[in-house]
């Protein structure tokens, strides 16, 4: 029971960060033994891990609160390996759904030439968009595939698995969790 508390009251929080150029602040619960760093740091270490929730110390409060990545400054860029593209054009606000819960994020396509369509690159970034015009949702292959298999096991609908995804991202208020195709 120990360390399941120590999982949650980290002694290292506002401590200097190992970069030297902010605060222990962060941490996340998705990856195993990611230790807290400042933010900087954490939206480095996931550049490609868009689906995972940062847990950013609150002072105030006296404890972690959940956000998505982009209430951290974070914009998913398509192509480049996820670096930001030099012609890429505004940032899109999207809705990337995930094993782990549905994301509110900041999403940039990629504007060169011959980089597709925007169903395409979000296609072959294994996200799966909600409608092939003008996308503002994804669901990503992994998702997909559990869901398959729920249904195949369980006979699971997809409302009810829908539903528990909006648990996981928000258990108390799942009404506020919005899921638009």
């Amino acid at each position: 029971m120990r360390i399941i508390i120590e999982l949650h009251a980290d002694a290292t929080i506002g401590s200097p960060c190992s970069c030297k150029n902010g605060v222990r602040t962060t941490q996340c619960h998705d990856c195993t033994q990611y230790d807290v760093s400042c933010n900087d740091c954490f939206l480095k270490a996931h550049r490609n891990l868009p689906c995972h929730w940062a847990q950013v110390w609150d002072s105030d409060r006296g404890y972690f609160i959940r956000h998505d990545l982009s209430a951290l400054g974070f914009v998913v860029h398509l192509g480049h390996n996820g670096e930001r593209c030099p012609n890429s054009a505004n940032d899109v606000f999207f809705t990337i759904v995930d094993s782990n819960g549905v994301h509110s994020t900041k999403l940039s396509f990629c504007g060169c030439i011959g980089s597709g369509e925007r169903f395409e690159q979000l296609a072959r970034a294994r996200l799966f968009p909600g409608t092939t015009r003008d996308p503002r949702t994804a669901f990503t292959f992994t998702v997909l595939k559990e869901f398959h298999l729920h249904n195949l096991e369980s006979k699971k609908a997809a409302y009810d698995y829908l539903g528990a995804l909006r648990r996981l991202s928000d258990n108390v208020f799942t009404a506020d969790v919005s899921v638009s195709v």
